[in-house]
């Protein structure tokens, strides 16, 4: 994937990358996750790198690039770290989880709340935690082989832990900061640059359960059975389903990551509605995939019982995927609060 440019998608064009558009961003993640939910999911965590090395002065990011690192692995979470200013830099120690492809990651991103020297944390003029999100070698990271799962198995997706590591100020950067790059890609807040990646995977990982399922029924013959699992009322009735679950996602996860891109390159602040169509067509590709998956694993009966058949995968993949918060309930709600006329009271939106 690094050889063919995955982990270069999101990377500014001024900096040798790809810069592609999102929408062919979705169709890659989802082209790779069909045939491994793991492989897409790190196409998809490792291929957003660009958007992170955005918030960098170039010659601190073209340092990261110069490195040969394939995407950065790390964490969204500054609740796991903390950070003290200490001159130009910050001294930094936390424990982070679900850091996806830290084995073939060279640079581990690491937020943190920002403290004084009792520990305290320091506020913004809003009276808000600040907080920065570094961008670190793994050398100085300690890796925990903590990721015992049952879904997306293949990511690596294990904690790591930093004990008083100086960053400096360079290597770090506000999460609510604008990109320094030119393409309307970095103007999108980070969150919003990134979730849509998520459902993309979950979508992929449905698309090819369907794949598979299409194989299966054109040559499996039920117990009991003289004609083929696909001739069955049943099967027809639950891939028809299926696909119109994927596809009528994909299309409103398209519809709404194009608006509010169109609106990046416009030079305009999406609105609040843009926002949470984009948001909530995210998490309803991850229902509706998850809601695809479980149709199909029903339809393939004992077949998908074994670790050898694809569909199994799939069935722990499409939910473990689900589980993310830029696609779960807490999106849903905020949704709803938006559409009742209501403030979303989630930063997710």
């Amino acid at each position: 994937m690094s050889a063919a440019g995955v982990f270069q998608m999101y990377v500014p064009r001024e900096l040798g990358g790809l810069e592609i558009h999102p929408l062919t961003f979705i169709q890659a993640v989802m082209a790779i996750a069909a045939e491994d939910g793991s492989a897409g999911w790190n196409a998809m965590i490792c291929g957003v790198q660009g958007v992170y090395l955005s918030r960098l002065e170039r010659p601190q990011a073209e340092e990261i690039l110069a490195s040969g690192t394939a995407g950065i692995a790390g964490s969204f979470n500054p609740a796991e770290g903390r950070a003290t200013v200490e001159g130009d830099g910050y001294r930094l120690s936390g424990h982070w989880r679900f850091a996806s492809g830290c084995h073939q990651a060279l640079w581990m991103m690491a937020p943190a709340v920002v403290v004084d020297g009792a520990g305290a944390p320091l506020r913004d003029e809003m009276g808000q935690p600040l907080t920065r999100i570094a961008l670190v070698p793994k050398e100085h990271c300690t890796i925990l082989d903590t990721w015992d799962v049952g879904g997306l198995r293949g990511t690596d997706s294990n904690d790591f832990t930093l004990d008083g590591r100086l960053v400096p100020g360079a290597f770090t950067f506000d999460r609510a900061a604008p990109g320094q790059y030119a393409g309307p890609l970095y103007r999108l807040p980070i969150l919003l640059a990134f979730g849509p990646g998520v459902a993309s995977t979950c979508l992929g990982i449905a698309r090819g359960a369907i794949t598979e399922f299409q194989r299966l029924g054109a040559e499996k013959r039920p117990t009991s059975s003289t004609g083929l699992l696909r001739e069955r009322v049943g099967a027809q009735l639950h891939a028809a389903e299926a696909e119109a679950l994927v596809e009528s996602a994909r299309l409103f996860l398209m519809d709404g990551v194009g608006a509010m891109f169109r609106c990046a390159e416009a030079g305009e602040t999406p609105s609040l509605d843009v926002r949470m169509r984009q948001r909530l067509a995210a998490w309803n590709a991850s229902r509706s995939a998850a809601r695809a998956v479980r149709l199909i694993y029903e339809q393939a009966g004992t077949s998908a019982l074994y670790a050898t058949n694809p569909l199994e995968r799939a069935f722990r993949d499409v939910h473990a995927a689900g589980q993310h918060m830029a696609v779960g309930l807490a999106v849903q709600e905020a949704a709803g609060r938006v559409v009742l006329g209501m403030d979303p009271g989630s930063p997710l939106i």
